[in-house]
């Protein structure tokens, strides 16, 4: 089995999330496959931004919140219109965000764990709008919610995760499930009470190298529209430089690449 990963631009238009299909079909003909989705580019900061709005008391949070809406809508709409359930997903999201965030305001107070509550609608929505669309070309798939394969502590915006549970759980569904396809959230778990929690920023990786591992897949590929890796942050550092990115293969046979994405 192999797994796949793809980060928030990859998924970031109708026009790039139809090149990642046509990636994941040609993968799929070789072997069954497990994809990793991070949110929908920009997404995680605004939800971000919609929280705190929100814990200022500042009621402008209801229109960042109309916004993303759309902006998922409208991703909808193209990829697969006139697909009702996906809209009502997309709306039923927004409703339960914008309850939340009225919550918040009320309190002034935004904890970790909301925030994470908060976050991780991010990939819920990039998932579900893909599985969609793939379904609608053809492409058989089944969606996974993570939160029901990796166990991680209470440390909300960065959780630890359980290995010895997850991993348990991670094998058992892949060996049970029957799908050539499983798509899956990336950043999200849970904790032993069933709160929402999530890995930290770039976590989406992290996500599809547990998934990887537990699975026993035969290889993790990270597609990226970055062509490289930064020798220091240039947000900090002057005169960066760009090092092309490596294939690593462990004894286990288990190798992870960065490809190119769209």
């Amino acid at each position: 089995m192999k797994v796949l990963k793809f980060g928030g631009t990859s998924v970031g238009s109708a026009e790039n999330i139809k090149k990642v299909a046509e990636i994941v079909k040609n993968a799929v003909e070789t072997g069954r496959c497990a994809i990793v989705l991070s949110a929908i580019h920009g997404t995680t900061d605004a939800l971000i931004e919609t929280g705190r709005t929100a814990e200022r008391g500042d009621d402008s949070f209801s229109a960042k919140i109309d916004a993303l809406c759309e902006k998922h809508l409208s991703a909808a709409n193209e990829l697969v219109p006139g697909d009702d359930q996906t809209a009502a997903f997309i709306n039923d999201t927004f409703t339960e965000l914008t309850g939340i965030c009225e919550g918040v305001t009320l309190l002034r107070e935004l904890s970790p764990r909301t925030l994470d509550r908060i976050l991780s609608f991010g990939e819920l929505l990039s998932t579900r709008i893909v599985s969609a669309y793939f379904s609608a070309s053809g492409i058989e798939n089944v969606l996974k919610d993570t939160r029901d394969l990796i166990l991680t502590d209470s440390s909300f915006g960065f959780a630890a995760v359980d290995f010895e549970a997850t991993n348990a759980q991670v094998k058992e569904y892949f060996q049970t499930s029957g799908s050539p396809l499983c798509i899956l959230p990336g950043f999200i778990a849970r904790d032993a009470e069933g709160s929402t929690t999530t890995l930290g920023r770039g976590g989406s990786d992290y996500t599809a190298a547990i998934i990887a591992a537990g699975a026993g897949a035969s290889s993790l590929e990270i597609w990226t529209d970055v062509s490289g890796m930064m020798t220091a942050d240039p947000r900090f550092v002057k005169n960066v430089r760009r090092r092309p990115w490596s294939s690593r293969t462990s004894a286990q046979r288990s190798s992870t690449r960065r490809r190119s994405s769209p």
